[in-house]
């Protein structure tokens, strides 16, 4: 389908589990290079044992998004293996701690921002500067749901995701005379371990997520992969600076509710 990813060299943050495996398998089957970063050597290495078995070129690298150096090591791991950085989905990201404002620590806080705001300005910081030489690449960042609405019980991870928004479009602004394009995917309730962390509970989740989404189901980490495809395709080339929802109506549902 996507036969322009041979040979292409993909970075996916957060890539051992979830829509980030999801979506490096995705680039990987259509023949892309792909390397999957996060802080779990094992999961990252069994997840680079799944691909490898089912033929898949997928390296792993452990990196804290949240470290600037991390990060900027990486990148420089990657262009001087390959020579040159074409696509990156910025996907590592924590949720935090279920608490309110008055509840929330400071580290908490810290934390959660560090990984999910800090974390992609560090990644787009070097992945853009890499690309620049290169004459172009394309981006595509993490944000959620919760970048479009709120949740009074998680107010570290809200306020991280719609300042995702502005941080993404303002630097799609930037890059767009560069040929980098840079856009951000919002998905809403997936089955991932994110999402479902203890697998006795997935059975009542998915009843509530049923009852909340329009299309009356669970969202699959595959879905959205697809959509991180097409974005990093040339069938999206004159699209940057958008935000696409990714969540059976889910968001749509709640503004008709309100």
């Amino acid at each position: 389908m996507y036969n322009e990813f041979k040979d292409k060299i993909a970075l996916v943050t957060g890539g051992a589990s979830g829509i980030g495996k999801a979506s490096a398998f995705a680039f990987a089957k259509q023949g892309a290079k792909v390397i999957i970063s996060g802080r779990n050597a094992q999961k990252g290495e069994e997840a680079v044992k799944e691909a490898l078995e089912m033929g898949l070129n997928i390296e792993f690298i452990s990196a804290d998004v949240s470290k600037s150096e991390d990060v900027k090591k990486m990148i420089s791991q990657i262009v001087e293996k390959y020579g040159s950085l074409d696509i990156a989905f910025n996907n590592a990201g924590i949720t935090g701690q279920p608490t309110s404002i008055m509840e929330c620590s400071e580290e908490d806080w810290q934390n959660v921002i560090n990984t999910n705001l800090s974390g992609e300005f560090y990644c787009m910081k070097y992945e853009t500067i890499e690309m620049n030489k290169n004459g172009g690449g394309v981006i595509v960042n993490m944000l959620s749901a919760s970048a479009h609405t709120c949740t009074p019980r998680a107010v570290a991870y809200v306020a991280s995701k719609h300042a995702l928004i502005g941080l993404t479009k303002s630097a799609a602004m930037a890059c767009a005379d560069k040929n980098i394009r840079i856009n951000g995917i919002s998905p809403g309730l997936i089955k991932t371990p994110m999402t479902i962390p203890n697998p006795k509970d997935e059975e009542e989740y998915c009843k509530m997520v049923n009852k909340l989404t329009p299309m009356g189901r669970i969202g699959k980490p595959e879905e959205v992969a697809e959509v991180v495809l097409w974005l990093c395709s040339s069938k999206a080339s004159f699209v940057t600076g958008e935000i696409i929802k990714v969540d059976g109506g889910l968001l749509a549902g709640i503004i008709t509710r309100q």
